[in-house]
């Protein structure tokens, strides 16, 4: 455990109250340290690695309860330099409250896909997976749970929550098309189980798959290349 008072980028804290009081400010300003950023979370990508793992533990302590949508785009970026704290964090706010605010995020993900981004990547402790899997399904909206299972979900799994987005809200391009190359390298029959939610999807978004399936799961698309394209209507 981190002791304070201590010094980080030169400032010093008290405290991770008065650590995460400080970065609350420091978003809501805006303020980056030269034109080449564009987001006030770059200012603290230089950090060494212990000091940015405070960065994160702050987040998880603003992530509980932040209103503001300009100091949870920037937890969705720091918050991934200490997992540990700041996953179970988002996961109690997504279960317990309040609601995450409508807003962009970065890379084309809404604010919402940001934040449940880190539920994406390997290496989560069993138990962190286990309690993501059930708060993702029971409160988040179709797009997160589809980020996450398409690292940790079953084939099955996978394949119902694809159909799910895809029915249910617009989806990304580039999120639907990884997930399904995702499920082709869990268990490719599942492939064309799911091709009929797929087909009312934009031309663009269905070429996208066409490409994922064949960059994940080439050997089996060059058997099966004829029926996807049939399924997704190309």
């Amino acid at each position: 455990m981190t002791t304070f008072p201590r010094t980080l980028g030169g400032q010093h804290f008290d405290s991770l109250d008065h650590l995460a009081d400080q970065l609350e400010r420091h978003a809501k300003s805006g303020a980056v340290a030269h034109p080449g950023q564009r987001f006030p979370a770059e200012v603290y990508e230089g950090l060494p690695a212990d000091e940015k793992a405070l960065v994160g533990a702050a987040c998880a302590q603003l992530v509980r309860t932040s209103p503001d949508e300009r100091v949870l785009l920037f937890c969705s970026m720091c918050g991934k330099w200490n997992r540990e704290a700041f996953e179970p964090a988002l996961l109690d706010r997504i279960e317990q409250g309040p609601g995450i605010p409508e807003a962009d995020g970065t890379q084309g993900m809404n604010l919402y896909e940001a934040l449940t981004e880190t539920f994406a990547w390997g290496r989560m402790d069993p138990a962190v997976v286990a309690r993501a899997r059930q708060v993702l399904h029971d409160h988040a909206p179709p797009s997160s749970l589809l980020q996450f299972l398409a690292v940790h979900g079953s084939a099955i799994e996978l394949a119902t929550a694809i159909e799910e987005a895809a029915e249910t809200e617009p989806v990304r391009s580039d999120m639907i098309a990884y997930a399904v190359g995702r499920l082709a390298l869990k268990d490719a029959s599942q492939v064309l189980m799911v091709l009929p939610s797929l087909a009312g999807l934009t031309k663009a978004t269905r070429e996208a798959i066409v490409s994922n399936l064949q960059m994940f799961a080439g050997s089996w698309f060059g058997g099966h290349g004829d029926a996807v394209r049939r399924g997704l209507g190309l």
